[in-house]
């Protein structure tokens, strides 16, 4: 007989977010009296990788903590004046962050940003959602108002095993001049350490979380933007479009709904494109958008030039002891477009 896979309970729990703030700009308002002239809206999706604040509390990785370590406010302060190099380098409407400590790093970064004094470039509005057990979550740093935010979560009431640390997605609504808002699905799923088998299953988890909130909501204007740890050739796919929700583990609950989502990875103009992420020597994309049928991707592009690369365009992921480097992933960026209903 084949050998039984083992099932996960795939029943989304929602609660309401409540780390949504403004931030201070020197000459901005904080609000948006005009969007006209947005037609295009630039989204940034990075994981800035172990982004950890200089206050210890306990929760954070080795490295950053304990006698032995080298981790320091200097260093923090360092760390922060090189993101908000490239934040101010890619110049994006939207940044969606992975791997953020707390909302106070998101306060820092629009602290140093010298964009901030700049009424038409200045960040108002951030939202940042807490991973429930681990030490990092997602964030989004917007120049555009945002309306609401919230969190989903599996709910792991009636799964036997002890799950893994699972870090929620992240729903934020944000007005940017399109017909009606727009919806910003924000994400990391598990990591591929440990069982392969297992993390593969939290990951078919998360991703049906996605694909049924996007059922749920029946909004096409919707982009998700995250680190999958998963490779666009690991979707199930269609033509440019990835299958969301149609996963080994839904085939063994025999759950036939998905969700068709545009990938701009799977663009054949962008065939060429190598990864975000390199590991092993060797590129993988695990870093995503998905953009519902009605957004249009007019471009998509690694940001790959800067000093946060090397001679090669590969990461210069960041060491503690030391305090050289930024991520061990790339910015991904998108410019989106509300496609035009036509009439006649």
């Amino acid at each position: 007989m084949p050998e039984k896979k083992k099932c996960i309970c795939l029943v989304p729990c929602i609660f309401i977010l409540l780390l949504y703030f403004s931030l201070a700009c020197n000459s901005c308002s904080g609000s948006f009296s005009s969007l006209e002239g947005f037609d295009a809206v630039k989204i940034t999706t990075y994981n800035i990788q172990t982004f950890f604040d200089s206050i210890t509390v306990g929760t954070e990785y080795d490295d950053y903590k304990g006698s032995k370590s080298s981790w320091s406010e200097e260093k923090y302060k360092v760390r922060i004046g090189r993101l908000c190099s490239i934040i101010e380098s890619i110049d994006a409407d939207i940044f969606v962050f992975q791997e953020i400590e707390n909302a106070s790093v998101l306060q820092d970064i629009s602290n140093n940003l010298k964009t901030q004094s700049d009424a038409s470039r200045c960040f108002s509005h951030a939202v940042f959602v807490p991973s429930r057990d681990g030490a990092l979550g997602c964030a989004v740093l917007s120049r555009f108002p945002i309306l609401s935010c919230t969190s989903h979560q599996i709910d792991f009431r009636s799964i036997n095993s002890s799950p893994p640390d699972m870090r929620p997605l992240l729903e934020v609504r944000i007005h940017c001049g399109f017909s009606s808002p727009l919806t910003i699905y924000a994400g990391h799923w598990k990591s591929k350490a440990g069982s392969s088998v297992l993390s593969n299953d939290w990951r078919s988890a998360q991703e049906e979380v996605l694909s049924s909130r996007i059922m749920q909501l029946k909004d096409e204007l919707y982009i998700f933007c995250g680190d999958c740890n998963k490779d666009i050739s690991e979707f199930y796919s269609d033509g440019d479009q990835v299958l969301l929700g149609r996963t080994e583990t839904s085939f063994v609950h025999k759950r036939e709904s998905f969700v068709k989502a545009s990938s701009p990875w799977l663009f054949s103009k962008n065939n060429s494109l190598e990864g975000s992420y390199y590991f092993q020597e060797k590129w993988e994309k695990i870093d995503h958008f998905f953009l519902g049928s009605a957004l249009e991707a007019q471009s998509f592009s690694l940001e790959n030039k800067g000093s946060h690369v090397n001679d090669e365009r590969i990461p210069i992921r960041y060491t503690v002891w030391n305090g050289a480097g930024y991520s061990d992933h790339l910015p991904l960026s998108c410019y989106i477009i509300e496609k035009k209903i036509e009439t006649f």
